[in-house]
């Protein structure tokens, strides 16, 4: 039986709780209504103080809860310990038992797995082809494919990273020489909190039509068949930033010499290591991993919040049996309706978040 004494416990002691008014939200409303008793789940992303509050709801709304964490992630030992108090079941291993009615995930790692029985939210896609060529019986809903996933990585993980970055190399970023390649929608939160302190930056982009964004705001753009001007940019470069979302970007597309990219700090903050095996773990900030996941914190909590709402609240999207088979964005409107909502309870100016 889950001792829900733990968590209120656990919120007291970590008072950044009180910065996610969505999962406060979503406590009271499944302790009043429990509509999951019954329903077999599996929780599978980054397991840090965060994620425990965020897997509270889903135990109140009655939910048999198996909670995990991405192998490439290590856990954070108060979360486990917190859940395990609790008398949460927690899985670390990752020899799952194929018997879930729906899967949240990160990074796709259980559709190539598990097969569960009614479908699979994801939290952080890595590329939309890698859902839509799955042969899948069930609905898959990402809540990266949408415009609320822009919270986190403007508002969030560019912030951590810039946190993440003093704190491994004591160093501040302030008037240095950057080259980041890629700006989706992580680079475009990086390049936009880096701009507020330094305007030295260098962007390496496939798509033309964000160089061309780029270039009008005065930022360098390069185009990623420009290896002579990226070589150039590589030879001012204090740091290097990957953010593709490509596996092995660096080793794989660019043909480029390593002294290229000696004596710069090197830091990835995509989900894979975007270096590759030209680059050893230790030419790499924080072993290759990206670098806000050295922080306790690792995107700022009020950022996460409501992120993890979506991702909770799109079971119910698949509970409804009104989605096909295969693979779909989360809903534009009900993720218009959370930015709302968010830029409310922060008092933050999210015109740039609206559709």
């Amino acid at each position: 039986m889950i001792d829900f004494k733990v968590f209120e416990q656990a919120r007291q002691k970590h008072p950044r709780s009180e910065a996610m008014p969505f999962m406060a939200e979503l406590r009271q409303q499944m302790r009043s209504h429990q509509p999951y008793q019954g329903l077999r789940l599996l929780h599978h992303i980054h397991l840090t103080i965060e994620t425990v509050f965020k897997v509270e709801p889903l135990l109140l709304a009655g939910a048999e809860l198996t909670v995990s964490c991405p192998n490439f992630i290590k856990p954070n030992p108060e979360a486990v310990e917190i859940l395990l108090s609790a008398n949460v079941e927690v899985n670390l291993e990752g020899n799952f038992e194929d018997n879930y009615d729906i899967c949240l995930d990160l990074y796709g790692e259980l559709p190539t797995l598990l097969n569960p029985r009614e479908g699979v939210v994801e939290l952080t896609k890595l590329d939309n082809e890698i859902y839509q060529s799955l042969d899948i019986s069930y609905p898959l809903i990402s809540v990266d494919d949408s415009s609320l996933k822009n919270i986190e990585t403007f508002y969030g993980t560019s912030k951590a990273f810039v946190k993440a970055f003093q704190q491994l190399t004591n160093e501040a970023l302030v008037d240095k020489n950057l080259v980041i390649f890629g700006c989706g929608k992580v680079g475009k939160g990086l390049v936009n909190e880096l701009l507020g302190l330094t305007k030295e930056l260098v962007v390496v982009e496939k798509n033309p039509k964000i160089l061309e964004q780029l270039r009008a705001r005065g930022i360098k753009g390069l185009q990623a068949e420009d290896l002579d001007g990226i070589r150039a940019a590589l030879k001012e470069a204090f740091c290097v930033v990957t953010c593709t979302g490509v596996n092995g970007v660096l080793s794989k597309e660019y043909d480029l010499d390593k002294e290229d990219f000696s004596g710069k700090y090197l830091a990835n903050i995509g989900a894979e290591d975007e270096f590759g095996d030209n680059f050893s773990d230790a030419e790499v900030l924080f072993k290759k991993a990206p670098i806000n996941f050295s922080l306790a914190e690792p995107t700022p909590v009020q950022t996460l919040d409501p992120v993890f709402y979506a991702h909770n609240i799109a079971i119910d999207l698949i509970l409804s049996k009104e989605l096909e088979p295969g693979y779909h964005s989360f809903p534009s409107h009900l993720a218009q309706e959370i930015i709302e909502k968010w830029g409310n309870y922060h008092d933050q100016d999210i015109a740039f978040l609206r559709e």
